[in-house]
C-alpha cells in the first residue's frame, strides 16, 4: 500500500511547512527516524514522497493530515498534466469544494 500514492515535485510545500512550524530540518528529521540529508533531498524534490511519509511528517509538524495532504496537492497542481499521478491529482483538487481551492 505504500507505494500506491508517490507524491514527486511536492517538496516546496515541505519545506514551507516546515519551516512555518518553526523547525529545522535536523529537529524533523530526527522525529521521522530520517537522515537530513534524506529530508533535504525530499525538500528538493529528488526523493519522493509515499502516502506514509506524509503521514509521519504531518505528525511530525503537529499539523492536521489533510492540510498536509492538501498543501501538498495543491503545490502539485499546476504540473498535474505532467505528473504520474496526474489523474488522481485532478480528481481530488476537483472533489475538493470551491471555498477550499
Amino acid at each position: 500500500m505504500d507505494n500506491f500514492l508517490k507524491l514527486k515535485g511536492a517538496g516546496k510545500a515541505l519545506k514551507a511547512m516546515r519551516l512555518e512550524a518553526g523547525k529545522n530540518q535536523e529537529e524533523i528529521a530526527n522525529r521521522l527516524g530520517w537522515s537530513q540529508e534524506s529530508l533535504s533531498k525530499c525538500e528538493n524534490n529528488r526523493l519522493d514522497l509515499s502516502a506514509h511519509d506524509i503521514i509521519v511528517f504531518a505528525e511530525a509538524l503537529g499539523i492536521p493530515l489533510g492540510d498536509c495532504f492538501l498543501r501538498l496537492i495543491q503545490e502539485l497542481e499546476p504540473e498535474a498534466d505532467k505528473h504520474p499521478n496526474g489523474p488522481l491529482v485532478k480528481t481530488l483538487l476537483n472533489l475538493m469544494s470551491p471555498d477550499q481551492k
